[in-house]
């Protein structure tokens, strides 16, 4: 609106009901940017069929921005193969960094270069929260990729659990400051105080910083620590997502307090339509190795449940407090309601919605003839 610029708009669930609306919707309208979530590029690259994109052409889009959940170097690189004989430029995709009380906006790479990966130590991240470099690809690399420097005027750094700045590559909590950032919560100041440390705000990301660039590896809140060790939840749902059997991208990990020892437990639930016992168990087996390649040992916990259990956002991000809320109340493989009786339900409450709506304006045509 600002640059007068023409706007497409769509909606998140017309996206989940079919994918390839989104890169119609890019061909269509010729558009130059447009934005998703690192899922969106990862359902697209992997759930459209030729068949549905047959005469696409991506070759308009000059920045595919990345962000609200971490970015995958993976899903970008699947994507952007996937794609290519489409039009689209692997340069174009742009990993971004932004939050809420930042206006959205807090850092962008350089635009046109593409994807910028950092491949890194893991058992040096989680064990002593320093990123170091590390060659090739295999088990115990870990691809973080950068989201970009600070926009004019603005700043971020990392520091530790005492508020001090920590040096380059180590691991910490993310504050910024700037121009955009909030003044506060509406009506809520003591989640306003709890944002703010003197004149930084916390953005509840963990990362690290190079040459300027930030890296993000996870949220303060999703981070579980174990053994001295740091796990990054959404490295080990990556990994599990990629097991034949297993639904990708319906995988929550989370950490729960074992009360009778006082120490943290990982639990690992994954959706998968496998009905046969001993292939479920089989399944599981697998799920406990590739977690264990990439966390101090196994899993406390793998359980297998029905698809469409894990609690999504509208976007299709994992809402890992929900999954780990149904956990603790021992409701993962409750009985669901039928989906005929969702709908109905959907229905009752956005006719009674329409039906106040226009009964406020008939109230209102009937106090202005008066």
């Amino acid at each position: 609106m600002y640059h007068a610029m023409p706007l497409v708009l769509m909606s998140p669930t017309s996206f989940l009901a079919r994918p390839a609306r989104w890169l119609w919707a890019i061909h269509r309208f010729r558009a130059t940017i447009s934005a998703g979530p690192n899922f969106a590029y990862d359902f697209v690259a992997s759930k459209v069929r030729d068949a549905e994109i047959e005469g696409l052409d991506l070759s308009s889009w000059r920045l595919a921005f990345n962000a609200a959940e971490p970015v995958r170097a993976a899903t970008l690189e699947r994507f952007a193969k996937r794609f290519a004989r489409y039009g689209f430029d692997r340069k174009a995709l742009t990993p971004v960094y932004g939050l809420a009380e930042s206006a959205v906006g807090l850092a962008f790479p350089v635009l046109g270069r593409g994807p910028l990966v950092d491949r890194i130590d893991q058992l040096a991240l989680a064990r002593d929260g320093i990123a170091v470099p590390r060659d090739g690809h295999s088990a115990a690399t870990l691809e973080i990729v950068a989201c970009g420097r600070a926009l004019p005027a603005h700043e971020f750094r990392v520091v530790n659990a005492n508020g001090i700045a920590v040096p380059e590559r180590t691991e910490g909590r993310i504050e910024f400051q700037g121009p955009s950032a909030t003044s506060g919560y509406y009506r809520n100041p003591e989640a306003t105080a709890n944002l703010r440390r003197g004149d930084w705000l916390d953005t509840g990301d963990v990362g690290y910083i190079v040459d300027g660039e930030i890296f993000l590896t996870s949220r303060t809140k999703d981070l579980i620590k174990r053994g001295g060790h740091s796990i990054h939840p959404h490295d080990i749902e990556a990994v599990v997502g990629e097991i034949p059997g297993i639904r990708k991208g319906c995988v929550a990990v989370f950490g729960t307090t074992d009360r009778a020892f006082g120490t943290e437990r990982v639990i690992v639930v994954a959706e998968s339509s496998v009905a046969e016992l001993a292939k479920r168990d089989a399944l599981r087996g697998r799920i406990m190795e590739a977690a264990a390649s990439h966390m101090n040992g196994p899993p406390s916990e793998v359980w297998l449940v029905r698809p469409r259990t894990v609690p999504k956002t509208s976007s299709g991000k994992t809402r890992r407090a929900a999954c780990k809320d149904l956990y603790e109340k021992n409701l993962l493989n409750a009985p669901r309601r039928a989906i005929w009786l969702q709908f109905v339900r959907m229905a009752v409450r956005a006719g009674g919605m329409r039906f106040r709506r226009r009964w406020r304006v008939l109230r209102v045509g009937a106090k202005k003839s008066l």
